[in-house]
């Protein structure tokens, strides 16, 4: 069940580019309702934090999923969907991380959406190839797990913004460098405290498949993941597979989400012989409220 991954190009990349773009919306970590100045909504709560890091104190910026929410079954709520109408600018991932609500998004933006993974060297979604209902699609979305993936998706924003105010463009441009020094320190520093691992602590069995650009950034091995999608519950037989391989292995934890109340994690645990430890994936939380803290918290929780 180890995951081979190998990146592939979904569109030509363009990262100051601000038209290949798709949707978004903030229902609501904010204030919710755009107010008299420039609304910018963020699909979630890590993209939010880079696009604050970049506007500075220039813009509002507000989110779309609410910290802790959980992305593949999240719903627009009728506040939500008015104000990704009066949003100027919406944020997306893309790749199918938004696809419950992607189609509201774009019937309802009045302003420009982005889609960040247009302009990424994204890798394949691992899975089944044959499930149709696979939760993401052909991609991975989770880009923020690879810092080189979110150093391009600053860029990338500050493109957009500048496109809003081109008056402040060397203002955004100056954030975005000083934010992307601030990614690269973090990476140096995760990629030292992991690197001291012993080779079964490096073996990651995760409840869903969010971790896949993370190991392959810091040479750590996915073994396998509970589910396929985040809202479906496994089969037996692959559930007697994952804890078959996991003595097998010797993985020393299987690791679940916040945003997950999963059972099945407890119940791999057990027959495995192995404990639960909690690995942050999709969303922020006040123990890791920033986009560089929640990069380091993982690492935390795979160090042990």
């Amino acid at each position: 069940m180890v995951s081979s991954r190998s990146r592939l190009l979904t569109v030509p990349a363009t990262l100051l580019l601000v038209f290949g773009i798709t949707l978004l919306g903030p229902a609501c970590s904010g204030t919710g309702e755009p107010g008299g100045g420039t609304s910018v909504l963020a699909s979630n709560a890590i993209v939010a934090d880079w696009a604050r890091n970049v506007a500075g104190d220039s813009l509002e910026v507000d989110t779309l999923i609410p910290q802790g929410a959980d992305p593949h079954t999240f719903q627009l709520s009728p506040a939500g969907i008015r104000a990704i109408a009066g949003a100027d600018l919406i944020i997306l991932v893309g790749a199918g991380l938004e696809s419950s609500f992607k189609d509201t998004v774009v019937e309802n933006a009045k302003g420009t959406i982005v889609t960040l993974s247009d302009d990424l060297v994204l890798a394949p979604a691992t899975g089944d190839a044959e499930d149709d209902e696979h939760a993401h699609g052909e991609f991975d979305p989770h880009i923020w797990m690879d810092p080189d993936l979110a150093i391009q998706s600053v860029t990338h924003i500050a493109g957009a913004l500048s496109a809003l105010h081109p008056g402040e463009a060397e203002t955004f441009d100056a954030n975005a460098a000083a934010y992307i020094t601030q990614i690269r320190t973090m990476d140096e520093s995760v990629a030292a405290q992991l690197a001291a691992l012993a080779p079964a602590e490096r073996i990651l069995v995760t409840f869903h498949d969010a971790y896949g650009y993370f190991a392959d950034q810091y040479g750590l091995t996915v073994l396998g993941f509970v589910v396929e999608n985040a809202d479906e519950e496994p089969s037996a037989a692959r559930v007697a597979t994952l804890i078959r391989d996991i003595r097998e292995s010797g993985a020393v934890a299987i690791y679940r989400e916040p945003q997950f109340n999963a059972r099945v994690v407890d119940q791999v645990a057990a027959e495995a012989g192995v404990p639960v430890r909690l690995l942050p994936s999709d969303t922020l939380s006040p123990a890791y409220p920033t986009y560089l803290d929640l990069m380091h918290a993982m690492a935390d929780a795979i160090s042990g």
